[in-house]
């Protein structure tokens, strides 16, 4: 396949847009250059009046819970006039929504122009997350997180074993696995060390859940005697493959023991002007050295305000599409075959139109995926989005569709009607 006419739109700092043809085959980019010569029987794609870039990359995106939250407030909603078993409601939907919330998730994002997503998943629901997210066209990594509540190490991380031996480069390259460790309140000293061991023995990602609130990190310190990024590194779980969550809290003096372990932190913008709440804000774990990587909010169907984001850390808009994409991929170990626009990487692209027009053209990209107005995006030299709409949409992706069964099941075991 033949790309012709685009702008390749660079993303380090004084590089100025050019026009230029990518030639893609075997999912990866094959040449890129000014000026390719058409192959007989090649097929072409017009990017004329278009932006070319690498796939956005979203770290930390929760796919499983896509639907959930909207669903269950529908179903609650409908049963205002009844008696609810909020517990029992959430199970049934969970079991009802799981592969619509995954597609959708993934759907969703393909729209933002995410290419790559690293979602965390319950381990007993990592099959289903894999094999949704991978047929809606995407990406995926994913993560099955380890928590005491669902027993003991040794099942857990076998099953995590059985799921590498499974997906961990699959899908011709497009099914990574990493290992998710939940907060330290979840996971036993015994779980955290077991967990690192196995992510960094099979060279995988480790993903840590840090905390959740103000009230976690007093709880944290209590019981280790010391902080929780403090707690991490003696627990063995800070390195370069290590992607830190939950960071909502951290305390002045915590980015010092970030800096120099390699860790990157992923910032799903808990709060509108910082990652954390006490004093500790993004744009400080930049200037110590910390590596951000802009992830996805709790639930993967959430739109991402990447040009907020940026502004809240100080970047330009080019600078931040620069960490979505070099950055996530950094983030992911990945920078070795995504995120740029060169021979030999994926064919991982997105074809945003606009490049007529005055605007800043990095703006005009996160407008775009702002809006879900990217024209096409490519995963592996295959289109999941060809002209603005979906190639894979297999099942719905509305919270609605799902919660009339639901309730009436509800209903039934109530002996409502």
């Amino acid at each position: 396949m033949l790309i012709r006419n685009g702008i390749l739109l660079p993303l380090e700092e004084g590089d100025a847009p050019v026009r230029g043809d990518l030639r893609v085959g075997d999912g990866q980019i094959e040449a890129v250059d000014q000026s390719l010569a058409l192959i007989e029987g090649e097929e072409v794609v017009d990017a004329a009046g278009c932006f070319i870039l690498p796939g956005l990359i979203s770290v930390g995106a929760d796919l499983q819970d896509t639907l959930l939250l909207d669903a269950e407030q529908a179903a609650t909603s409908r049963m205002s006039s009844q008696v609810c078993d909020t517990k029992r409601l959430r199970e049934l939907l969970r079991s009802e929504a799981l592969i619509h919330s995954v597609a959708a998730g993934a759907e969703r994002l393909l729209r933002q122009g995410v290419t790559t997503i690293l979602s965390v998943n319950e381990p007993s629901l990592s099959d289903r997350v894999f094999s949704t997210a991978l047929d809606a066209g995407v990406r995926l990594i994913g993560a099955p997180c380890l928590r005491a509540s669902l027993g003991d190490a040794a099942t857990q991380l076998q099953g995590i074993t059985e799921q590498i031996h499974r997906w961990h480069g699959s899908n011709e390259g497009r099914s990574q696995v990493a290992v998710a460790v939940d907060t330290p309140l979840q996971c036993s000293n015994e779980l955290l060390q077991q967990g690192a061991s196995l992510a960094f023995e099979n060279d995988l990602l480790l993903h840590c859940n840090l905390m959740l609130s103000k009230e976690m990190v007093d709880e944290i310190n209590v019981r280790a005697g010391c902080h929780a990024v403090e707690f991490l590194m003696e627990m063995g779980c800070l390195s370069s493959q290590t992607l830190l969550s939950g960071c909502h809290h951290l305390g002045a003096e915590e980015p010092n023991f970030l800096f120099g372990t390699g860790t990157h932190v992923v910032d799903i913008g808990a709060s509108p002007d910082g990652l954390c709440d006490d004093g500790s804000s993004r744009a400080a774990l930049v200037d110590n050295g910390v590596s951000v990587a802009l992830g996805t909010p709790v639930g993967g169907g959430q739109v991402i305000d990447l040009a907020r984001r940026g502004r809240a850390i100080g970047w330009t808009p080019q600078a931040t599409l620069q960490q979505c994409i070099e950055g996530g991929a950094r983030a992911i170990g990945m920078d070795d075959r995504l995120g740029f626009l060169q021979a030999g990487f994926a064919a991982d692209l997105i074809i945003v139109e606009g490049a007529h027009g005055p605007a800043d053209p990095h703006d005009v990209v996160l407008k775009a995926s702002q809006e879900h107005t990217i024209r096409d995006v490519m995963v592996a030299g295959d289109f999941s989005v060809r002209n603005g709409a979906l190639q894979c949409s297999q099942v719905s992706s509305r919270a609605e569709d799902i919660v009339e069964s639901v309730v009436d099941a509800l209903q039934a075991e109530s002996g409502n009607s």
